[in-house]
């Protein structure tokens, strides 16, 4: 069964560390599979395989591989669950989640449903961005079947939520009941960290610290960690980490955030090619319908001068946006770049829906108060704006910057306002 290596649907979006003893096997595998093309447990097992090696590479092409060999599977047998819950997973994979989303529903509401389906069910639909939906099924999916594997999917959704206490109510119940060097303890201390770096980067620099001192090759707390570096400009420790990782690993924003740090070591020719061969590489994955790690080419070029690259970035945000998934970063990022072209009243709309949810982030909270002062919106700027400068995470920078202007600019009027 899928099952057996857990939930997987990205390394980076639901990051679950798995074991697939198929990896050896995989050349006796698919000589099976030559010999006798309608043996789906072969088909199954390369497939399983296929997933496993997607996520350790941040290949997203690799989850093709995958569902290949589960049409192999689901061909020489039709009903087969596995096949379908190995399918849905590669497709999420490729970031084809209404085609995941529609694997997923059969296997859910199938007279043979099972707690796996479920839970398939609600990681898409987290990924999707439809929160509530996917606390709804693991809800259900603890009740059903209480495990490590449920109380972690519950832990991230109630962070998704904002449900911070509730949250680490059931990452503390995880951490009782497995020893801390389990990947499944250091996937959840990671994920808190990545819930806290922005809102606490010192806290969550020492759980990361800590996660990584105890399992050393969880690559996860690795990129986390170097995400809090990056904002505090300690360049040399961002490449330190992430370079031995970039070479094995195709994940644009680990290329990405290599290729910051060593621009501000003055190592720029080095920075401009990795940049280079990022944004060919993604280019081609999107022109195939891989939407996989556009987000991180997206947020890329939204940081840039050039125009044009700023124009494209909106109409990938765009098509993501509309196509592939309405979470709060989709938003986030189409917002911010309608902003850059001056459509700050579109931008202030388009971010209305998720302003009422709690515990937002920090990033969201500076943009989004910053799309709203330019298109006039002076009292939602305010109160978006107070609630990301309370916080003085100090990792903000630029954004920042322009929200302290903002404030003191604002509150110099209403003085001015209010004299006699």
């Amino acid at each position: 069964m899928i099952a057996s290596i857990c939930f997987v649907i990205s390394m980076w979006h639901n990051p679950i560390v798995t074991q697939v003893p198929e990896r050896e096997l995989a050349p006796v595998l698919t000589q099976k599979v030559k010999e006798n093309p309608a043996d789906f447990v072969a088909w199954n097992k390369i497939g399983a395989y296929y997933l496993q090696l997607a996520q350790e590479t941040g290949d997203h092409s690799i989850f093709r591989e995958a569902e290949g060999a589960f049409r192999h599977a689901l061909q020489a047998s039709a009903m087969n669950q596995t096949a379908r819950q190995g399918m849905a997973r590669a497709l999420s994979g490729r970031h084809l989640f209404m085609d995941a989303l529609r694997e997923a529903r059969t296997l859910a509401y199938s007279d043979i449903a099972e707690t796996e389906s479920l839970a398939l069910l609600g990681d898409i639909h987290l990924s999707m961005g439809h929160v509530r939906e996917a606390k709804s099924l693991f809800a259900e999916l603890d009740r059903l079947h209480s495990t490590p594997e449920s109380w972690m999917r519950l832990t991230q959704v109630h962070l998704a939520l904002g449900n911070a206490a509730q949250a680490r109510e059931w990452a503390d119940l995880l951490e009782t009941q497995l020893n801390g060097d389990d990947e499944r303890v250091a996937w959840t201390r990671t994920t808190w960290a990545k819930y806290l770096s922005d809102r606490d980067p010192d806290l969550a620099k020492a759980i990361l610290d800590e996660v990584i001192e105890i399992s050393p090759q969880f690559v996860w707390a690795k990129v986390a960690l170097a995400e809090i570096e990056l904002a505090k400009g300690s360049w040399q420790r961002v490449v330190d980490l992430l370079s031995p990782i970039a070479k094995t690993n195709e994940r644009p924003r680990v290329h990405l955030m290599v290729a910051e740090a060593q621009r501000q070591l003055g190592h720029v020719t080095e920075a401009e090619h990795i940049e280079t061969a990022v944004s060919t590489r993604v280019q081609k994955q999107v022109s195939q319908g891989d939407w996989g790690h556009a987000r991180d080419l997206i947020e890329h070029w939204l940081n840039q001068p050039d125009t044009e690259l700023v124009s494209r970035a909106v109409d990938w945000a765009s098509y993501e946006f509309a196509q592939v998934r309405q979470d709060q970063k989709a938003a986030e990022l189409l917002a911010w770049g309608l902003s850059s072209m001056d459509r700050n009243a579109e931008a202030a709309d388009l971010l209305q829906p998720y302003l009422s949810h709690q515990d937002l982030p920090t990033t969201f909270l500076f943009r989004a108060g910053i799309i709203c002062a330019k298109a006039g919106r002076d009292l939602t700027a305010r109160h978006l704006l107070a609630a990301a400068l309370m916080r003085q995470t100090g990792n903000i920078g630029q954004l920042e910057s322009e929200a302290k202007a903002y404030m003191k600019k604002t509150i110099s009027w209403n003085k001015s306002a209010s004299k006699p």
